[in-house]
C-alpha cells in the first residue's frame, strides 16, 4: 500500500476542524438562516425609521415616501426567497478520500439525511478504500461518485447547500487544480442561492524559496489595490488601510519596472526608504496567505465567476457589446494614459493585479521565468482559458470596462444608461451615479454570490503529527435574489426608478450589501451607500482562529 493511501484522517486536531466547519455550515442554513442572508428581513424598515430620526432633508424625504406598502412587499418577497430549511433537507457535497465516513458520521450527527450527501473521489485506489469504508458502515443512501467534484458541476444540474472542498494542498496549485475548481463552483452555480462553501487549503512550503518569493509575489500584487489590508494589534484583528495608503509599494520589482518607464519616479535614496508590501507578506506569510485565501474566494463569487458565465451566452450581446469588439476597446485600460485613473484605489482593482503581474505586458518587470509560468498558471485556473491566459485578461477587462463606458452598452443597458440618477434620485449618503444601476442589472442575468462577511468564520492548524498548516474558511454566500430581482429587468428598470417608493426600497435593500462589502470590495456599487456608515456598521472579517491555541 502506497503512503497515500494508508493516510488516515482521524486525527484528534483534524476532527475538531472538520466537526467546527460542518457544524457552523448547517447552522448557518438552519437557524441561522435569516442572518446568512446578507440583508435582513427587518433592513428596510429600520433603515426608514432611521431616516426620520435624521435633520438632513433627503432622509426625511426617505422616511415620508417609503411608503409601508413596498416595505412589506419587500419583505414578503425576501421571505419567499430565503425560506426555512432544517438539516434533513440540506444537500451536501465533498470530497471522499479514503475515509468518506468522517464527515458522513459529522453530518448525520448534525441531522443531515445520507440520502442528501454526495461524496466524490478519482483515485481508484482511494475509491476502493471509500467503498469499503461506506459498506462496512451499514449506512445506505450515500452518493459515492468517481469522478472530479467540478466535473459532477459542470455535468449536472444539481446545486448544493454545502460545498466542502478540503483540498488539502496550496491555493493554488498546479497539480490539485485548486483554485480551477473554486472558480468552476461558481462558474457551474453549484451553491444554493443561499449556500456554505467550506475550503481547506494548506500552506506552500515556506523552507522553498522559489515557492515562497511565487506565491508572496501574487498576494501582494492581489492585496495591494484592495480598499482594506487585514490587520492586527496585539489581539485585535482589523480591517485597516490599504497598503496604498500606508505608503507601500507592491515590490521592488514592478517598482524597477516603474523606474525604467520613468526614471523621474525613483531616486536611489528614496529606494532604500521604500516598504514593499511584498517584504511583509514573505515575512509574515500564514497571515497574508489566509486574507488572501478569503480574499480571492469573494472576488469570484461577484466578480469573475458571473462574468465568464455571462460573456459565454448569448445574454451579453443583449447588454453588451461583442465579445470580440469589446476585447479591442477595452485594451485602452491598459495602454493609455488617459485611463491612469484605473491604477488608483481599489475600483479596478483585478486590472491592477494583471498589471503588477505583467500578465498582459510585453514581460516589461523583470521577473524569473518561473513566478510568470506560476502567474499564468493563477491565470488559466482563475477563468477557463484553454491555455490562453489572454483570454482570461479579457473577460476580466470585460466587467471593468462595461463597467466604465456607457458606450459599450446595448438594448438591455438602455434604461440604466439614460436614467437621470443625479435629478432623480435622493442624495443620500453617497450622491447617487450609474453604480446603482449597472451591476443590479449585470447582477440579475450574471447570477454573482456574495460573501456575508459578519457570518464567516476562518480557522487555521497543524494537524497531529503533520507539519503542513491549514487554513480552513467557512464561508455563507448569498446571490441576494431578494434585492436584484426586486426590480424590474434592464428594459424596464427605468419604469421602477421612477417610482419613488419603489426606488427608496430597492436602494436601502440595496445598502445591506454595500455595507456588507464596504471594507472588502470597491469594485462594483462604489459609493451605493444610503446611510452614514457611522449609524449602520459594516461588515468586517472575524479573526482567523487558530486551533492549536497559538494567538
Amino acid at each position: 500500500m502506497n503512503k497515500r493511501s494508508s493516510t488516515s484522517y482521524r486525527q484528534p486536531t483534524k476532527t475538531i476542524a472538520r466537526t467546527l466547519a460542518l457544524t457552523h455550515a448547517v447552522k448557518l442554513l438552519t437557524t441561522r438562516r435569516q442572518k446568512a442572508a446578507i440583508a435582513a428581513k427587518s433592513y428596510v424598515r429600520k433603515a426608514r425609521d432611521l431616516c426620520s430620526t435624521l435633520n438632513y432633508g433627503e432622509y426625511k424625504l426617505v422616511a415620508t415616501h417609503c411608503l409601508d406598502r413596498d416595505v412589506k412587499a419587500w419583505e414578503d418577497f425576501r421571505t419567499s426567497v430565503v425560506g426555512r430549511l432544517n438539516a434533513r433537507d440540506l444537500t451536501i457535497a465533498y470530497l471522499a478520500g479514503p475515509e468518506p465516513t468522517n464527515d458522513i458520521m459529522t453530518l448525520l450527527d448534525l441531522g443531515v439525511r445520507a440520502e442528501n450527501i454526495w461524496a466524490f473521489e478519482v483515485s481508484d485506489v482511494e475509491f476502493e478504500r471509500a467503498i469499503k469504508d461506506v459498506r462496512d458502515s451499514n449506512i445506505r443512501g450515500i452518493k459515492l461518485i468517481k469522478m472530479k467534484m467540478e466535473e459532477y458541476f459542470a455535468a449536472t444540474p444539481r446545486r448544493f447547500d454545502v460545498i466542502y472542498f478540503d483540498a488539502c494542498a496550496t491555493f493554488p496549485s498546479n497539480e490539485k487544480k485548486t483554485l480551477q475548481v473554486v472558480s468552476s463552483i461558481f462558474r457551474n452555480s453549484a451553491l444554493n442561492p443561499l449556500g456554505v462553501l467550506i475550503t481547506n487549503f494548506s500552506a506552500p512550503d515556506k523552507n522553498n524559496e522559489l515557492d515562497l518569493k511565487n506565491y508572496s509575489h501574487l498576494i501582494a500584487s492581489y492585496l495591494y489595490p484592495k480598499r482594506t489590508l487585514d490587520a492586527r494589534s496585539g489581539k485585535i484583528f482589523y480591517a485597516g488601510c490599504s497598503a496604498e495608503e500606508h505608503g507601500m509599494s507592491v515590490s521592488e520589482t514592478t517598482m524597477h519596472s516603474l523606474a525604467e518607464d520613468d526614471p523621474a519616479e525613483s531616486d536611489g535614496e528614496n529606494d532604500l526608504d521604500s516598504e514593499y508590501l511584498f517584504d511583509k507578506v514573505a515575512s509574515n506569510f500564514d497571515f497574508y496567505y489566509g486574507s488572501y485565501i478569503t480574499r480571492q474566494i469573494m472576488d469570484i463569487g461577484a466578480i469573475t465567476a458571473p462574468t465568464e458565465r455571462l460573456i459565454s451566452s448569448k445574454l451579453w450581446d443583449n447588454m453588451f457589446v461583442r465579445r470580440e469588439d469589446l476585447a479591442v476597446s477595452s485594451r485602452k485600460y491598459f495602454l493609455n494614459d488617459e485611463f491612469s485613473y484605473i491604477h488608483e484605489g481599489g475600483n479596478f482593482s483585478l486590472l491592477r493585479t494583471i498589471d503588477f503581474l505583467d500578465i498582459h505586458k510585453d514581460k516589461k518587470i523583470p521577473y524569473p521565468d518561473s513566478a510568470r509560468t506560476f502567474f499564468r498558471r493563477w491565470m488559466n485556473q482563475l477563468i477557463e482559458t484553454n491555455g490562453d491566459e489572454n483570454r482570461g485578461v479579457e473577460t476580466i477587462l470585460a466587467f471593468y470596462a462595461c463597467k466604465d463606458d456607457r458606450s459599450l452598452w446595448r438594448a438591455g443597458m438602455l434604461d440604466v444608461r439614460d436614467f437621470k440618477y443625479r435629478l432623480e434620485m435622493p442624495q443620500l449618503c453617497d450622491v447617487p451615479t450609474e453604480e446603482l444601476g449597472f451591476y443590479p442589472v449585470f447582477a440579475q442575468f450574471s447570477y454573482p454570490a456574495h460573501l456575508n462577511v459578519k457570518e464567516a468564520k476562518r480557522f487555521t492548524y497543524v494537524a497531529d503529527g503533520k507539519k503542513n498548516r491549514m487554513f480552513l474558511d467557512v464561508l455563507p454566500f448569498d446571490e441576494c435574489r431578494y434585492i436584484y430581482d426586486w426590480l424590474s429587468s434592464g428594459h424596464l428598470v427605468a419604469g421602477d426608478l421612477e417610482v419613488m417608493s419603489t426606488q427608496l426600497t430597492f436602494r436601502l435593500a440595496l445598502d445591506a450589501l454595500v455595507k456588507n462589502n464596504h471594507n472588502y470590495q470597491d469594485d462594483f456599487l462604489y459609493g451605493g451607500h444610503a446611510l452614514p456608515i457611522n449609524l449602520i456598521e459594516e461588515g468586517s472579517l472575524k479573526k482567523r482562529i487558530d486551533l492549536n491555541g497559538n494567538s
